[in-house]
């Protein structure tokens, strides 16, 4: 029985992590970022190496926003506030900005 109460656990947790991970995808695409690097949606990131370079430049441009981030001259707070005037400057809600609306745009 208790075994059966982990696995739930953790089907639950793994379903929770997919949905953050489909979420945070669609903030790159919201923001414009697939567009940018040219990555497509559709393709097996993984399997597709047509798109093995656009891939490992957003890795890198990823990479370089971790680092400008962390550092000094950010305001993390100051980014929290602009990012929720560019959910509202697009139409999009500051609380739950993936949600389509009636446009079918994410």
């Amino acid at each position: 029985m208790k075994e059966g109460l982990n696995q739930t656990s953790s089907s639950a947790k793994r379903r929770t992590r997919t949905r953050g991970l489909i979420q945070l995808g669609g903030l790159l695409e919201l923001a414009g970022t697939l567009d940018v690097f040219d990555i497509p949606l559709g393709v097996d990131l993984q399997k597709d190496i047509s798109v093995k370079n656009n891939i490992a430049a957003l890795f890198k441009g990823l990479l370089e926003l971790n680092v400008l981030a962390k550092s000094a001259e950010v305001d993390l707070k100051l980014w929290a506030l602009q990012g929720l005037e560019a959910f509202k400057s697009r139409g999009l809600s500051e609380t739950r900005p993936l949600d389509r609306n009636k446009e079918g745009i994410m």
